[in-house]
């Protein structure tokens, strides 16, 4: 235990490196303005049957909430409300829900 410890305080073991190095890469970037304006947005009423009981996973509200809201499909078949898909896409360019890179 008094070499491990002593290891560390040096910072000389590998694999604890390793991780450190993990936990201070960043995630990933935004998505783009051109993969946001190509994804599909549909209107309520367009919902697939299976999906229109449904909450978004972003605000945790219904999707069919108002027949006035839309919706985006992202490429992973995930749907969320407009707005709050934007706002997320413009800190990452991955699917709230699987992380599938648009």
């Amino acid at each position: 235990i008094t070499e491990f410890m002593e290891r560390l305080r040096n910072g000389e073991d590998e694999d604890l490196n390793r991780l450190f190095e993990q936990f201070k890469k960043e995630g990933p970037p935004p998505a783009s303005e051109e993969a946001i304006k190509n994804l599909q947005l549909i209107k309520v009423e367009d919902l697939p049957e299976n999906c229109k009981d449904q909450e978004c996973s972003i605000c945790k509200s219904e999707l069919n909430i108002d027949n006035e809201d839309k919706i985006y499909c992202m490429p992973c078949k995930h749907y969320f409300h407009e707005k709050c898909l934007i706002q997320w896409l413009k800190l990452n360019n991955t699917c709230p829900l699987c992380r599938h890179q648009i």
